[in-house]
C-alpha cells in the first residue's frame, strides 16, 4: 500500500509543491508498475523539494522490495519520527510490517566519548559519532574509528540478522612527536647505569709477543755472540800454528793446511757475530716496545763509596 498524500504546507514556492507532487505520483505509478529502483529516484527528488512524511513510508515499501532491509528500516525510522499520529494511523499494522523487516537486519550501536570521530562499517563510512543505531546486513563486519590526535580503533565482529550488538569504542592519545633536535627525556623504567657498576675498562693487553720476541732474540743474539768468540778463539789458534811451520813466511803442508783452517774459522767467527749484532738489537728494540705495567720510578742515592740510580720500571 502507498500513501498517496499531498505534501503537506511549507514555506516552499508553489511551484515547488506542484513539482514535488507530481514527481511523488510519478514514483506511486513506477512502486505499482514494479519499477522500484526508479520510484525511488523520484521519491528521492521530490523529497528534495518538499520534505513529505509520506515519501519516506513510500520508500520503505520500495526498498523492501528490491530486498534492501537495512535502508528500508531506515525509512521506516523516518517515517515514524516524522509523521504526525494522524497519518500514522492510515497505516494499518505498521508496527508488524518494521518488526518484519528488523528481522533481516542487524542494529549496531556504537558508543564513544570522543565526539566527531570518522566511522566506517565494512570499509564505508557511517557517519561520526555520536552516532544513532546503524541499520546493517548481518555477517563478519569490521568497524573503524579515527579522529586526528587519537591512534586508530579497528575492530572486527560478527553481527547477527535481527539482533543488536554494542560497541564501546576507547581511542588512545596518540604520542606527541618530538621537537626537532630536542633529546626525549628517559624513561622512568630506563634506569641508568650506576657509576660504580660500570664495566671497567680491560688493561691494555698485546704486549705479550713482543716480550717474547724480545727474550728470544735476546737468547740468540748471546747465543750467537759465543759461537762467535769461539770460532774466534779457533782461527787465532790455527795462526798459532801456521806460524809454526811458516819460517820465513815459507809454509809446509801443514801449516798451509793450518791457515786454511784460521781462515774458514775467522768467516765463521764473523757471520755468528753479525747475527749477535742484530739478534741483541732486535731484543733491544723489543723491549722499548713492550707497553709499560707501571710508571718508570727512579732516584738517585749516595752511598759512602758510591753514587747510583735505581727504582722500578
Amino acid at each position: 500500500m502507498m500513501l498517496a498524500l499531498s505534501a503537506p504546507a511549507f514555506a516552499q514556492s508553489k511551484a515547488d509543491e506542484a513539482r514535488a507532487t507530481a514527481l511523488k505520483k510519478e514514483g506511486d505509478e513506477l512502486v505499482h508498475a514494479s519499477k522500484f529502483r526508479e520510484a525511488l529516484e523520484k521519491y528521492d527528488a521530490s523529497l528534495a523539494l518538499v520534505p513529505n512524511p509520506a515519501i519516506h513510508y513510500n520508500r520503505a515499501r520500495a526498498l523492501e522490495s528490491l530486498g534492501d532491509f537495512p535502508a528500508a528500516l531506515d525509512a521506516f525510522d523516518q517515517f515514524v519520527a516524522t509523521a504526525p499520529p494522524e497519518l500514522k494511523s492510515r497505516v494499518p499494522h505498521l508496527d508488524e510490517m518494521i518488526a518484519k523487516v528488523a528481522a533481516h537486519v542487524a542494529t549496531l550501536t556504537i558508543h564513544c566519548e570522543v565526539a566527531g570521530a570518522a566511522v566506517t562499517l565494512r570499509g564505508k563510512s557511517v557517519g561520526a559519532t555520536p552516532l544513532a543505531p546503524i541499520h546493517t546486513a548481518g555477517g563478519e563486519a569490521n568497524v573503524t574509528v579515527n579522529a586526528p590526535g587519537y591512534v586508530a580503533y579497528s575492530h572486527d565482529m560478527t553481527l547477527t540478522a535481527g539482533q543488536s550488538e554494542t560497541l564501546d569504542v576507547t581511542l588512545r592519545k596518540a604520542a606527541a612527536a618530538e621537537p626537532a633536535g630536542k633529546t626525549p627525556e628517559p624513561s622512568p623504567f630506563e634506569a641508568a647505569t650506576p657509576q660504580e657498576a660500570q664495566p671497567k675498562e680491560a688493561p691494555a693487553r698485546g704486549g705479550g709477543g713482543v716480550r717474547a720476541l724480545a727474550w728470544i732474540s735476546g737468547g740468540v743474539g748471546l747465543a750467537s755472540l759465543g759461537a762467535g768468540m769461539a770460532f774466534l778463539g779457533a782461527s787465532l789458534g790455527q795462526k798459532s800454528d801456521a806460524d809454526a811451520h811458516c819460517p820465513n813466511k815459507l809454509c809446509d803442508a801443514t801449516g798451509l793446511e793450518s791457515i786454511q783452517h784460521a781462515w774458514t774459522y775467522a768467516d765463521l767467527s764473523t757471520v755468528f757475530v753479525v747475527v749477535s749484532v742484530v739478534a741483541l738489537g732486535t731484543s733491544v728494540v723489543s723491549f722499548l716496545l713492550v707497553p709499560k705495567r707501571a710508571p718508570v720510578q727512579a732516584r738517585v742515592f749516595v752511598g759512602p763509596t758510591s753514587v747510583g740510580v735505581g727504582g722500578t720500571f
